[in-house]
């Protein structure tokens, strides 16, 4: 009995040990500055110190082309499917899956390899909804686009379909596991945008 018990122990150890490691490698890969990366390849040594000062896709291509939006948004938003994928396919569980998308969304906007700062998570929250719960994106995507075709302002759109992704999951008859997920990394995003909410409030 001592024997099992030491082996139960051991063994419960091990899970934790690779629980807490897989979580980092998913903290590191959100972490990876896609957009800083792709500025500095091109010539700009700190995009941070241009435009919105943000790393993301909408700042690097007011000076790079309207490419290098869609390169570098689809790269964060595949990077993060990618990852949770991957942890699928190794038999992760549920729980573990729901972490690691935490993790990715934690490290896309509060870098490590940035000094914590980072992306508003966008392009990472796509790939992570496409993963967990791609019917979202039905309602979430055409708001996105109907905003943007009236305002012509990539983050406002930003934020009106973020908004409306918890409300969205939710009579989508999503878990209630599912429903925080959404509605926690949308406000994160939405939190993040709060310098431009501020800004468009007043311009009105």
């Amino acid at each position: 009995m001592i024997g099992l018990k030491t082996k139960n122990q051991s063994s419960k150890a091990v899970n934790l040990f690779f629980s807490y490691f897989t979580l980092l490698c998913a903290y590191l890969i959100g972490s990876f500055p896609t957009g800083w990366l792709i500025a500095r390849a091109k010539g700009i040594k700190n995009i941070r110190k241009h435009g919105s000062g943000n790393i993301g896709a909408t700042n690097v291509a007011r000076f790079l082309g309207v490419r290098y939006f869609f390169l570098i948004f689809l790269i964060d938003c595949f990077k993060s499917f990618g990852a949770l994928w991957f942890l699928s396919w190794l038999g992760s569980s549920e729980k573990i899956i729901f972490f690691a998308a935490g993790a990715l969304l934690l490290g896309n906007t509060r870098s490590v390899f940035l000094n914590f700062t980072g992306g508003k998570g966008v392009a990472t929250t796509v790939g992570l909804f496409l993963f967990l719960f791609p019917q979202v994106l039905a309602v979430v995507f055409p708001v996105w686009i109907a905003v943007f075709i009236g305002s012509r302002n990539i983050g406002l759109a930003s934020v009106v379909a973020l908004f409306s992704a918890p409300f969205s999951a939710f009579f989508m008859g999503a878990s209630t596991q599912m429903l925080l997920f959404v509605a926690i990394a949308a406000q994160w995003c939405i939190f993040l945008h709060r310098d431009n909410i501020r800004k468009w409030l007043r311009e009105r």
